[in-house]
């Protein structure tokens, strides 16, 4: 199993391969969350 850390980076990536246009940050936090309802909104934001 995938750690918190490895989950949210590898669906980072998964989205910033998808979009070609730039995304702010708040919008690819937003969007993790929608792809990982399991994953908490402040998880993301402390992930370095």
């Amino acid at each position: 199993m995938a750690t918190i850390r490895e989950r949210i980076t590898e669906k980072a990536f998964e989205l910033l391969g998808k979009i070609p246009e730039r995304l702010r940050y708040s919008e690819l936090v937003r969007r993790i969350l929608e792809l990982d309802a399991s994953l908490k909104q402040n998880t993301g934001h402390g992930t370095d």
